[in-house]
């Protein structure tokens, strides 16, 4: 079920071709370490629904599928084949509409003026728990730290 549903005035569009996520130089060991982590934080919370804001390859959202977790996905790149069609800039769901929202390797793709504003929608349709991950190797490429 792929469900499209826009309320944002401003238009983010995806900036990498899908197939991007499904090349061998994108799932390194650093890259499976980054999912096994997401994966913990959600499992350990045990939750009842997840949300889950940008599913790069689905990976993540595979695994915790077979395991028996209820999970909604929700991506702006239609031809990822999301659950749902949306912007983290304004989640399509009323407020505490799950469990958990996880919203990993995401927030460092927003102009810096949108992640205040991100923020504020993930809490909102969260009923009790945030999964955040910052891609650490962004920023180191990008200059912004050292390693």
């Amino acid at each position: 079920m792929s469900t499209t549903i826009s309320h944002c005035n401003e238009k983010l569009k995806p900036q990498v071709k899908p197939d991007h996520y499904y090349k061998i130089t994108y799932d390194t060991k650093e890259r499976f370490c980054s999912y096994w982590h997401q994966i913990h934080e959600v499992l350990s919370l045990n939750p009842s629904e997840v949300l889950e804001i940008g599913i790069g390859n689905g990976f993540v959202s595979r695994y915790l599928r077979d395991r028996g977790v209820n999970l909604t996905t929700l991506d702006i790149d239609k031809d990822l084949k999301p659950d749902v069609v949306g912007s983290v800039l304004d989640i399509p769901f009323p407020k505490a509409s799950f469990q958990v929202v996880m919203c990993c390797e995401v927030l460092e793709h927003l102009p810096y003026e949108n992640v205040s504003r991100a923020l504020s929608e993930i809490s909102r349709v969260s009923k009790q728990y945030l999964v955040l991950s910052i891609c650490y190797l962004f920023y180191q490429q990008e200059g912004l730290i050292s390693s």
